[in-house]
């Protein structure tokens, strides 16, 4: 999962230099190979965070966050949106942030 945050953040980092349709399809694929590695982890390092009792809860916050975050990101848009270089940044800064949250975790996963 860490991997995948880390991949991730770089192929972000090599969108902005991406000026061929190879280079593109490149950067695409590692995107979304990296993205899957992080996404297919993250309910699985949730669940483990909480005791079985709270798993409902644990679930909901997980995707009501996701939620949250979507709605936000629309509602950025029809402000004027974000350039293309600010979203590259700031998903390539999400994702590290993820990265070292899931790094702090003492067990390994």
């Amino acid at each position: 999962m860490r991997l995948g945050f880390v991949g991730a953040a770089g192929f972000l980092g090599l969108m902005a230099f991406t000026h061929s349709l190879l280079m593109a399809t490149i950067v695409a694929v590692g995107l979304g190979i990296c993205l899957s590695f992080a996404i297919n982890g993250t309910l699985p390092f949730v669940l483990s965070l909480l005791p079985s009792d709270q798993a409902g809860w644990g679930v909901g916050v997980f995707f009501g966050g996701g939620a949250a975050a979507t709605s936000l990101l629309g509602g950025l848009s029809l402000l004027g949106g974000l350039s293309s270089i600010a979203g590259i940044g700031l998903g390539a800064i999400a994702l590290l942030a993820a990265g070292l949250c899931i790094a702090a975790h003492p067990e390994p996963i």
